[in-house]
Protein backbone atom coordinates (compact mmCIF):
# COMPACT_ATOMS: atom_id res chain seq x y z
CA UNK A 1 0.00 0.00 0.00
CA UNK A 2 1.43 3.38 -0.92
CA UNK A 3 0.72 7.06 -1.04
CA UNK A 4 2.01 8.80 -4.17
CA UNK A 5 2.90 12.48 -4.06
CA UNK A 6 3.17 14.20 -7.45
CA UNK A 7 3.32 17.73 -6.40
CA UNK A 8 -8.78 18.72 -2.14
CA UNK A 9 -11.18 16.59 -3.15
CA UNK A 10 -14.63 16.57 -1.53
CA UNK A 11 -16.16 13.27 -0.42
CA UNK A 12 -19.48 12.52 -2.14
CA UNK A 13 -22.47 10.65 -0.79
CA UNK A 14 -22.69 7.23 -2.53
CA UNK A 15 -25.45 7.07 -5.14
CA UNK A 16 -28.17 4.64 -4.02
CA UNK A 17 -28.79 3.37 -7.55
CA UNK A 18 -25.08 2.77 -8.12
CA UNK A 19 -24.82 0.90 -4.80
CA UNK A 20 -27.79 -1.26 -5.75
CA UNK A 21 -26.24 -2.02 -9.12
CA UNK A 22 -23.05 -3.15 -7.36
CA UNK A 23 -25.04 -5.80 -5.50
CA UNK A 24 -25.65 -7.62 -8.77
CA UNK A 25 -26.75 -11.21 -8.27
CA UNK A 26 -26.92 -12.77 -4.84
CA UNK A 27 -27.69 -15.90 -2.85
CA UNK A 28 -29.66 -16.37 0.39
CA UNK A 29 -27.58 -18.19 3.01
CA UNK A 30 -27.75 -19.48 6.57
CA UNK A 31 -31.34 -18.45 7.35
CA UNK A 32 -32.49 -21.89 8.45
CA UNK A 33 -29.13 -23.46 9.20
CA UNK A 34 -28.74 -25.03 12.68
CA UNK A 35 -25.34 -23.31 12.91
CA UNK A 36 -27.01 -20.43 14.78
CA UNK A 37 -27.72 -22.69 17.75
CA UNK A 38 -24.81 -25.12 17.44
CA UNK A 39 -21.83 -24.41 15.19
CA UNK A 40 -20.89 -28.09 15.13
CA UNK A 41 -24.19 -28.88 13.44
CA UNK A 42 -23.88 -26.21 10.78
CA UNK A 43 -24.51 -27.27 7.19
CA UNK A 44 -23.10 -24.21 5.45
CA UNK A 45 -19.31 -24.45 5.13
CA UNK A 46 -16.69 -21.72 4.82
CA UNK A 47 -15.65 -22.89 1.34
CA UNK A 48 -19.13 -22.17 0.01
CA UNK A 49 -18.43 -18.43 0.07
CA UNK A 50 -15.58 -18.94 -2.39
CA UNK A 51 -17.75 -21.19 -4.57
CA UNK A 52 -20.53 -18.58 -4.61
CA UNK A 53 -18.06 -15.90 -5.73
CA UNK A 54 -16.55 -18.15 -8.39
CA UNK A 55 -20.05 -18.88 -9.71
CA UNK A 56 -20.40 -15.19 -10.56
CA UNK A 57 -22.47 -13.91 -7.66
CA UNK A 58 -21.79 -10.51 -6.07
CA UNK A 59 -23.46 -10.72 -2.66
CA UNK A 60 -24.99 -12.97 -0.04
CA UNK A 61 -28.18 -12.22 1.86
CA UNK A 62 -28.06 -13.51 5.42
CA UNK A 63 -31.54 -14.11 6.84
CA UNK A 64 -31.35 -13.35 10.57
CA UNK A 65 -33.75 -14.86 13.13
CA UNK A 66 -32.39 -13.44 16.41
CA UNK A 67 -35.64 -14.02 18.33
CA UNK A 68 -35.89 -17.62 17.17
CA UNK A 69 -32.23 -18.43 17.78
CA UNK A 70 -31.82 -16.86 21.23
CA UNK A 71 -33.41 -17.89 24.51
CA UNK A 72 -36.02 -15.41 25.81
CA UNK A 73 -34.75 -13.18 28.64
CA UNK A 74 -36.03 -9.97 30.28
CA UNK A 75 -33.37 -7.77 28.64
CA UNK A 76 -33.76 -9.44 25.23
CA UNK A 77 -29.98 -9.92 25.22
CA UNK A 78 -28.51 -11.78 22.25
CA UNK A 79 -25.94 -14.46 23.03
CA UNK A 80 -22.21 -14.04 22.41
CA UNK A 81 -22.26 -17.29 20.37
CA UNK A 82 -24.91 -15.84 18.03
CA UNK A 83 -22.85 -12.73 17.41
CA UNK A 84 -19.72 -14.84 16.92
CA UNK A 85 -21.49 -16.80 14.18
CA UNK A 86 -22.61 -13.55 12.57
CA UNK A 87 -19.10 -12.12 12.79
CA UNK A 88 -17.56 -15.21 11.17
CA UNK A 89 -20.17 -15.07 8.42
CA UNK A 90 -19.31 -11.44 7.64
CA UNK A 91 -15.60 -12.19 7.75
CA UNK A 92 -15.76 -15.10 5.30
CA UNK A 93 -18.07 -13.26 2.91
CA UNK A 94 -15.94 -10.10 2.80
CA UNK A 95 -12.72 -12.09 2.48
CA UNK A 96 -14.19 -13.61 -0.68
CA UNK A 97 -15.16 -10.13 -1.95
CA UNK A 98 -18.89 -10.68 -1.51
CA UNK A 99 -21.11 -7.82 -0.38
CA UNK A 100 -23.44 -8.71 2.49
CA UNK A 101 -27.10 -7.91 3.12
CA UNK A 102 -28.24 -8.55 6.70
CA UNK A 103 -31.98 -9.24 6.63
CA UNK A 104 -33.91 -9.05 9.91
CA UNK A 105 -36.23 -11.92 8.97
CA UNK A 106 -38.56 -12.07 11.96
CA UNK A 107 -41.55 -11.11 9.83
CA UNK A 108 -43.78 -13.82 11.30
CA UNK A 109 -43.30 -12.85 14.96
CA UNK A 110 -43.56 -9.15 14.19
CA UNK A 111 -46.58 -9.64 11.97
CA UNK A 112 -48.48 -11.60 14.60
CA UNK A 113 -47.81 -9.21 17.48
CA UNK A 114 -45.98 -6.03 16.41
CA UNK A 115 -46.84 -4.04 19.54
CA UNK A 116 -45.97 -6.85 21.95
CA UNK A 117 -42.64 -7.49 20.20
CA UNK A 118 -41.69 -3.83 19.77
CA UNK A 119 -39.20 -3.67 22.64
CA UNK A 120 -37.68 -7.00 21.65
CA UNK A 121 -37.18 -5.84 18.08
CA UNK A 122 -35.64 -2.53 19.19
CA UNK A 123 -33.31 -4.36 21.59
CA UNK A 124 -32.14 -6.61 18.75
CA UNK A 125 -31.37 -3.63 16.51
CA UNK A 126 -29.57 -1.71 19.26
CA UNK A 127 -27.27 -4.65 19.97
CA UNK A 128 -26.74 -5.50 16.30
CA UNK A 129 -25.87 -1.99 15.18
CA UNK A 130 -23.50 -1.53 18.13
CA UNK A 131 -21.53 -4.68 17.32
CA UNK A 132 -21.92 -5.13 13.57
CA UNK A 133 -21.93 -1.56 12.25
CA UNK A 134 -18.76 -0.27 13.85
CA UNK A 135 -17.27 2.83 12.24
CA UNK A 136 -13.76 3.94 13.16
CA UNK A 137 -11.91 6.86 11.63
CA UNK A 138 -8.37 8.16 12.05
CA UNK A 139 -5.97 10.39 10.14
CA UNK A 140 -2.42 9.64 9.00
CA UNK A 141 -0.42 12.85 8.62
CA UNK A 142 3.04 13.23 7.09
CA UNK A 143 5.00 15.67 4.95
CA UNK A 144 6.04 15.10 1.35
CA UNK A 145 9.12 16.52 -0.32
CA UNK A 146 7.56 16.86 -3.74
CA UNK A 147 7.41 15.10 -7.08
CA UNK A 148 7.92 11.28 -7.30
CA UNK A 149 7.80 10.62 -3.55
CA UNK A 150 6.31 7.30 -2.43
CA UNK A 151 5.46 6.47 1.19
CA UNK A 152 4.54 3.01 2.50
CA UNK A 153 1.40 3.28 4.66
CA UNK A 154 0.85 -0.44 5.24
CA UNK A 155 1.93 -0.56 8.87
CA UNK A 156 0.02 2.60 9.80
CA UNK A 157 -3.21 1.37 8.22
CA UNK A 158 -2.82 -2.10 9.75
CA UNK A 159 -2.26 -0.49 13.15
CA UNK A 160 -5.41 1.60 12.87
CA UNK A 161 -7.45 -1.43 11.84
CA UNK A 162 -5.98 -3.43 14.73
CA UNK A 163 -6.93 -1.05 17.51
CA UNK A 164 -10.31 -0.27 15.91
CA UNK A 165 -11.31 -3.78 17.07
CA UNK A 166 -13.11 -4.36 13.76
CA UNK A 167 -12.68 -8.05 12.94
CA UNK A 168 -14.43 -8.16 9.56
CA UNK A 169 -15.32 -5.29 7.28
CA UNK A 170 -13.82 -2.78 4.89
CA UNK A 171 -11.02 -0.27 5.42
CA UNK A 172 -11.16 2.82 3.23
CA UNK A 173 -7.97 4.84 2.74
CA UNK A 174 -8.55 8.28 1.24
CA UNK A 175 -6.04 10.95 0.32
CA UNK A 176 -7.26 14.52 0.79
CA UNK A 177 -5.53 16.43 -1.98
CA UNK A 178 -5.52 16.76 -5.76
CA UNK A 179 -1.80 16.10 -6.36
CA UNK A 180 -1.43 12.86 -4.38
CA UNK A 181 -2.85 9.35 -4.73
CA UNK A 182 -3.27 6.06 -2.89
CA UNK A 183 -2.78 2.55 -4.30
CA UNK A 184 -1.50 -0.96 -3.70
CA UNK A 185 1.88 -2.16 -4.93
CA UNK A 186 4.76 -4.25 -3.58
CA UNK A 187 7.08 -2.02 -1.58
CA UNK A 188 10.50 -2.82 -3.01
CA UNK A 189 13.25 -0.66 -4.56
CA UNK A 190 12.62 -1.74 -8.16
CA UNK A 191 8.96 -0.79 -8.22
CA UNK A 192 9.66 2.37 -6.24
CA UNK A 193 11.79 3.42 -9.19
CA UNK A 194 9.56 1.94 -11.92
CA UNK A 195 6.25 3.56 -11.00
CA UNK A 196 7.49 7.18 -11.01
CA UNK A 197 9.35 6.57 -14.28
CA UNK A 198 6.26 5.10 -15.94
CA UNK A 199 4.08 7.98 -14.77
CA UNK A 200 6.58 10.56 -16.02
CA UNK A 201 6.66 8.85 -19.42
CA UNK A 202 2.85 8.81 -19.62
CA UNK A 203 2.34 12.31 -18.22
CA UNK A 204 5.72 14.12 -18.24
CA UNK A 205 6.37 17.41 -16.43
CA UNK A 206 5.67 20.16 -18.95
CA UNK A 207 4.66 23.78 -19.23
CA UNK A 208 2.25 23.00 -22.06
CA UNK A 209 -0.69 21.78 -19.96
CA UNK A 210 -3.81 23.92 -19.77
CA UNK A 211 -3.39 24.06 -16.00
CA UNK A 212 0.03 25.64 -16.48
CA UNK A 213 -1.37 28.22 -18.89
CA UNK A 214 -3.97 29.19 -16.28
CA UNK A 215 -1.96 29.13 -13.06
CA UNK A 216 1.76 28.90 -13.93
CA UNK A 217 2.43 26.82 -10.79
CA UNK A 218 4.49 24.03 -12.38
CA UNK A 219 2.27 21.12 -11.31
CA UNK A 220 -0.17 20.43 -14.13
CA UNK A 221 1.37 16.97 -14.54
CA UNK A 222 0.95 16.38 -10.79
CA UNK A 223 -2.83 16.81 -10.96
CA UNK A 224 -3.06 14.51 -13.99
CA UNK A 225 -0.85 11.77 -12.53
CA UNK A 226 -2.79 11.81 -9.26
CA UNK A 227 -6.11 11.60 -11.14
CA UNK A 228 -4.83 8.63 -13.12
CA UNK A 229 -3.91 6.69 -9.96
CA UNK A 230 -6.95 7.73 -7.90
CA UNK A 231 -7.42 9.20 -4.40
CA UNK A 232 -8.67 6.14 -2.50
CA UNK A 233 -8.24 2.43 -1.86
CA UNK A 234 -10.70 -0.05 -0.30
CA UNK A 235 -9.47 -3.28 1.26
CA UNK A 236 -11.35 -6.12 2.97
CA UNK A 237 -10.62 -6.73 6.65
CA UNK A 238 -10.51 -10.29 7.99
CA UNK A 239 -9.40 -11.46 11.44
CA UNK A 240 -8.76 -7.84 12.36
CA UNK A 241 -6.21 -7.30 9.56
CA UNK A 242 -6.31 -5.77 6.05
CA UNK A 243 -6.29 -8.49 3.40
CA UNK A 244 -3.20 -7.68 1.32
CA UNK A 245 -1.86 -10.99 0.01
CA UNK A 246 1.77 -12.05 -0.05
CA UNK A 247 3.26 -9.33 -2.23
Amino acid sequence: MFCWASGSANAQTPDAFAQNQRLGRGVNVLGYDPIWKDRQKGRFQEKYFRIIKEAGFNHVRVNLHPCRDNKPNPAHKLSAAWFETLDRTLQHALTNHLMVILDFHEFQAMGENPVGNKERMLAVWRQSTTIVCTVHQEEIAFETTGHRQMDDLTDQVAGIVGHSRVKAGIVQVFCVGSTAAVGAIESEPGLQRDLPEVLDRLIPPSRQYGHEQAWHDGNGHSHLQATLLGPSLSLPVADGKPVLGTW
